[in-house]
């Protein structure tokens, strides 16, 4: 199986891959944050060729033209190629790649900029991490001292493991794929609550 994945929540860049059922990467493109609208069609062709099986996006939360950039041209190649779509929170993407095995509880957090960070918490899992609270916009100080934070993105206001984000899209394909496809009604992006 071969999967097209895109990541444009973050600010600062986009990710496209190309990859196996398994997650395992074939080819990638990584583009600036901006001009998404012009630059990501490009990335996409130049990863489809020998065909595509099923496409995988990250629906957020962040930048909000970014994920709306990524959603629009994931639901265009699903839908002009007969493609199923799968959509992901970028958050549960950043869980996806934190190492197995480790039995505590973690946050997986992502800039909301303006200072504040979108947060879930997850918990250990048979399947991998399980998702055990909404996502939330915050800042730093609102999460309590000591926790454990996983990021692909840098982030100055709290101390944080940081993945690579590859890494993490890679991790989201078997995840995103274990979940039945989306329909064009299917596919909404994921809001932050308040803290």
């Amino acid at each position: 199986m071969i999967v097209i994945a895109l990541d444009t929540a973050s600010r600062t860049s986009a990710l496209v891959l190309r990859t196996d059922g398994a997650g395992t990467i074939q080819a990638e493109r990584q583009l600036p944050g901006g001009e998404l609208d012009r630059r990501l069609p490009g990335a996409i062709a130049g990863l489809i060729d020998g065909g595509v099986d099923a496409v995988v996006v990250l629906t957020g939360p962040g930048s909000y033209t970014g994920v709306r950039a990524g959603m629009a041209a994931a639901l265009g190649l699903a839908s002009a190629r007969g493609l199923p779509l799968h959509g992901l929170g970028n958050l549960v993407a950043i869980a996806a790649a934190v190492r197995s095995g480790d039995a505590s509880s973690f946050v997986a957090v992502a800039d909301a900029g303006r200072g504040g960070l979108y947060v879930a918490s997850f918990q250990p899992g048979d399947g991998g991490p399980e998702q055990v609270s909404g996502v939330r916009r915050c800042h730093a100080a609102e999460l309590g001292p000591g926790v454990r934070a996983y990021t692909t993105t840098p982030l100055e206001s709290l101390e944080a493991e940081r993945l690579e984000p590859r890494v993490a899209l890679a991790a989201a394909v078997p995840r995103a794929l274990g979940s039945a496809p989306l329909g064009v009604a299917g596919l909404s992006a994921i809001h932050a609550d308040p803290c």
